[in-house]
């Protein structure tokens, strides 16, 4: 089984159907909502693609919270952990014409996340941990705490670097601090991500969008693994989070196949792509 723990969001997504955005005036556009937060979408994926999923997670006590619990629980996911309290967290993600995206937060209840029972970390396999978790208390402590615990149990531990605004809003040393207090086997981030980490404890995993992604140890690249190239993609939204599970599913079946993780990854994020339209995939 595999645990993550963070954010539990309503995601609404604005796509944007002009070329250009209308500044102070009207901008056509398509919107739509889904379940979102990073843990979240992991626990969701990685449930659809076959293995068991819990997630530990602050839900607000409203009716948003209420939908969103119930999503999860549909899809088999173990939320017996989600803490109910507050005001749910709402994402807005504004998606260009080209299909790059720009990111509106208010986390709402999500960091109010406190330490769970041990029971809560029983029967499973590995702790997924978005940087997200980190930001601020009590679900900072509660992370640390995990964490310990996960590495104590022999646990594979893995971190999503979650995003550049939030690594440069930590800094250089305090980044680099928390990872080396998580320990985790992998770290997780994207190419701009991935420029604002000095070093990773262990692996980092540098995604490039649907360029190869880069296995590095201590500061030296060790393998590539080709992107499976689409075409016809305008909404990305969730790629990451579905290549988190694909990789963290690839892990838990073969933990020293951290190649044919990454390629399992990128399997499954073509795979959401393509479910929504996307258009054919082939081999890069």
């Amino acid at each position: 089984m595999l645990v993550c723990l963070g954010d539990l969001v309503d995601d609404v997504i604005v796509h944007q159907r002009a070329a250009a955005f209308s500044f102070a005036a009207d901008t056509e556009s398509y919107v739509s909502r889904r379940r979102g937060g990073s843990a979240a979408n992991v626990v969701a994926t990685a449930q659809r693609i076959g293995t068991p999923a819990r997630l530990l997670a602050a839900a607000g006590a409203d009716r948003v919270g209420d939908g969103l619990v119930d999503d999860l629980r549909r899809r088999g996911i173990d939320t017996r952990f989600i803490q109910r309290r507050g005001r749910s967290g709402t994402v807005v993600a504004l998606v260009d014409h080209t299909g790059e995206r720009s990111m509106l937060t208010d986390r709402g209840t999500s960091a109010d996340f406190r330490p769970p029972p041990r029971t809560a970390l029983r029967g499973t396999r590995a702790l997924h941990i978005p940087l997200y978790s980190l930001a601020e208390p009590p679900l900072a402590h509660t992370a640390t705490g995990l964490a310990k615990l996960a590495h104590e149990r022999g646990l594979l531990v893995t971190v999503d670097a979650s995003s550049a605004s939030l690594l440069d809003e930590l800094g250089r040393a305090r980044v680099g601090s928390l990872l080396d207090q998580l320990d985790p086997f992998v770290v997780l981030a994207n190419a701009d991500e991935a420029q604002r980490i000095d070093s990773a404890p262990n692996y980092l995993v540098a995604k490039a969008g649907s360029g190869p992604t880069t296995i590095i140890r201590d500061g030296h690249a060790v393998g590539e693994v080709p992107a499976i190239a689409l075409t016809g993609v305008d909404d990305t939204t969730g790629a990451g989070d579905a290549f988190a599970a694909g990789m963290l599913t690839g892990l838990i079946e073969t933990p020293d196949e951290l190649v044919g993780a990454c390629h399992r990854g990128h399997l499954t994020a073509a795979a959401l792509l393509v479910g929504r339209g996307a258009g054919r995939q082939h081999e890069r």
